[in-house]
């Protein structure tokens, strides 16, 4: 079984994934997050090999190259980097990630969504419209996303954190 898990970088709550990720927890599972270093998807890493399971991780490639599709890059987007402004990153490169990650299939999404967690929310979107099973922990997330994110697909679960 493969176990999509996305959720918001600011994501700090150690017992709520554990608690989520026991749920699904077999040895054969496969947890397939987006590498980002804090957040849920450090969380979720660090609790499934902690339990000797096995792990996906797909970075964003933030300083590559953009999509040749300029309905997905135009050109000029490209933004100065925070630590380097001589450096520009392409701030699709987390969409386009995600899209990767749901386009290779999975038999659950688990997200962690916080107020502001565009990427996180627009991967479990993704997730829901592919067919994927979705489990959403949420914490000052408005309505109207938690009502379209209920919405998104045949199986949806909203539980707030």
């Amino acid at each position: 079984m493969r176990i999509l898990v996305t959720g918001s970088r600011n994501w700090v709550d150690k017992g709520i994934i554990r608690e989520a990720l026991a749920e699904v927890w077999h040895p054969n599972n496969v947890l397939v997050h987006g590498r980002c270093d804090s957040g849920a998807d450090a969380l979720a890493d660090a609790c499934w090999t902690h339990w000797g399971g096995k792990v996906e991780r797909h970075r964003a490639d933030w300083f590559g190259p953009c999509d040749p599709d300029p309905e997905v890059c135009q050109p000029g987007h490209r933004r100065p980097s925070r630590r380097n402004p001589a450096e520009t990153y392409c701030p699709a490169a987390g969409p386009r990630r995600n899209r990767h990650m749901v386009n290779l299939g999975a038999d659950l999404c688990i997200a962690f969504i916080l107020a502001r967690s565009p990427g996180s929310i627009g991967c479990a979107f993704l997730a829901g419209q592919a067919g994927i099973p979705l489990r959403v922990r949420h914490s000052g997330v408005g309505a109207a996303v938690l009502k379209e994110l209920a919405t998104v697909g045949d199986d949806t679960t909203l539980i707030p954190a």
